[in-house]
């Protein structure tokens, strides 16, 4: 199938509001998540095979959360007070929920040129994924271990925050 037979229609207005995001750090990020998505489309032989995790509100908010950090992390202070933890809560998501699409994004870079250069290169981009690999595997010990030191306080496991 064609790049173009494949496009999956995205509605772009219903993205996320973050608090402090400028109005041209917020249309990089759209642009480079249209891009993401033509990209992820571009790779499957159909639209039903574009993974489930890139549509729907939900998806599109792990998505734009985790373009608008990458586009943040390119421009280095251009986003004020934005960090992970103010997207996450603005964008109504887990901190892992972006972890995972930022990982994805990430991994397809060292094949991608267009976003390889959003990060300077296919070397910054390596470095930059692994990078984000070392940072996931320590929130994820120090949520492990956060976990553990609440249920041994209270007796009982931390509340879900999903639920």
């Amino acid at each position: 199938a064609t790049r173009s037979a494949c496009r999956v229609p995205v509605a772009m207005e219903g993205l996320p509001k973050v608090e402090g995001v400028s109005d041209d750090i917020h249309e990089k990020t759209v642009a480079l998540l249209k891009d993401w998505l033509d990209f992820s489309t571009a790779r499957n032989s159909s639209p039903e095979d574009l993974a489930a995790d890139t549509v729907g509100e939900q998806g599109m908010a792990e998505q734009y959360a985790a373009c608008l950090l990458l586009v943040l992390r390119s421009r280095p202070g251009q986003g004020g007070e934005v960090d992970a933890w103010s997207v996450a809560r603005d964008c109504r998501l887990t901190i892992m929920e972006i972890f995972k699409a930022k990982t994805r994004i990430l991994q397809a870079a060292s094949s991608a040129p267009w976003l390889a250069s959003l990060l300077g290169d296919v070397a910054a981009a390596t470095a930059a994924f692994r990078q984000h690999e070392v940072d996931t595997i320590i929130h994820i010990i120090i949520f492990s271990k956060y976990k553990k030191v609440y249920t041994h306080i209270t007796g009982r496991p931390p509340p879900d925050p999903e639920a």
